[in-house]
């Protein structure tokens, strides 16, 4: 396979999975110098054995990256939610 980072310019493409799109209800992120690792959570209701339901925050996916693909990820997020006027 060719190193992803001498490919003389070109722009991978990019394949989004056929997989159902979830809702993010929050986020809990731990770190080292060399990675971070961010879990994205989905609530769910729950119960017990005596019927009482709760909400619960399961993590369903989890990215781990280096400290530079973070810094340009929030870059990202930050451009976009500035050019909706969020």
């Amino acid at each position: 396979m060719e190193d992803v980072n001498n490919l003389n310019g070109q722009v991978p493409a990019i394949k989004f999975k056929d997989t159902k799109t979830k809702q993010v209800s929050g986020a809990i992120c731990v770190s080292t110098p060399e990675q971070i690792r961010l879990g994205l959570l989905e609530e769910k209701l729950a119960s017990d054995e005596y019927g009482n339901v709760t909400i619960e925050q399961e993590c369903d996916t989890q990215i781990v990256m280096s400290p530079d693909v973070a810094r340009s990820l929030i870059k990202m997020l930050e451009d976009n939610l500035a050019s909706n006027n969020l």
